[in-house]
């Protein structure tokens, strides 16, 4: 249900050098700087950890016509495998939303898109499915480096870790896409979002991450066991 270590790693690779490759992306300055930084990054490594920084227009329902809509966004994706077995242990995927256009303004959303294997279960929290979207959780060590810190997320209840909703797995090319699509207010993303070649690198990503993912699915709700298994509960939360 979800890729391989070398394939997540290198999807991953893959959209940091389309991004890096699209002068279109150089708007948004800490996503386009990651990319260029994309040759610390080994094909072989057993982890990842991605960060960028960047504004973007986000308008929500109440604001007024002319209103400045700028926000500061934070997104990251980090990685750990186990490269002997090529497997994924664990991947988090994340979206920090500020109300203004500076890290210091007030968060108004954080959501976390998980995966961990059926393989740690066992050392884990039982009642968590493997991939999912929590709400809000721990700051990240990249924004505890920028002057953020725990004690801001505390209106959001970040020790209050569920519910943790079932859902798709998430990669760095589907979460800025998702991200793109869901805020359509910004000129220079709705330019990214139409272009042939970033919607190529979105279509490889969907390929490599959701297509093992959407398989199993199908083959388990078409299936014999699907008579007395439901999907969720046995693929995703293991029982």
């Amino acid at each position: 249900m979800y890729p391989k270590l070398s394939e997540l790693v290198d999807i991953e690779l893959q959209t940091l050098q389309t991004i890096s490759e699209m002068t279109e992306f150089q708007v948004f300055e800490g996503l386009y700087n990651q990319a260029q930084r994309r040759r610390i990054f080994r094909k072989d490594s057993e982890s990842l950890d991605l960060h960028a920084d960047f504004s973007m227009e986000v308008r929500i329902r109440g604001n007024k016509r002319g209103e400045n809509c700028r926000r500061w966004v934070h997104i990251g994706g980090l990685i750990e495998g186990d490269r002997q077995n090529n497997q994924v242990i664990r991947a988090s995927y994340s979206l920090v939303l500020f109300r203004r256009d500076s890290v210091h303004s007030p968060v108004l959303r954080k959501l976390h898109f998980d995966y961990e294997s059926p393989s740690i279960r066992n050392i884990s929290y039982p009642n968590k499915p493997s991939s999912h979207i929590q709400i809000c959780g721990k700051a990240s060590p990249h924004l505890l480096r920028h002057e953020f810190n725990n004690q801001r997320l505390d209106a959001l209840y970040p020790d209050f870790e569920h519910p943790r909703i079932p859902a798709m797995p998430m990669s760095f090319a589907l979460l800025i896409d998702w991200i793109f699509t869901e805020f359509p207010s910004d000129r220079y993303s709705c330019a990214i979002h139409k272009h042939g070649k970033w919607k190529n690198q979105v279509i490889a990503a969907e390929r490599a991450v959701l297509r093992p993912y959407f398989l199993a699915a199908a083959d388990h709700l078409d299936g014999a066991a699907h008579e007395n298994s439901p999907f969720v509960r046995s693929k995703l939360y293991g029982i």
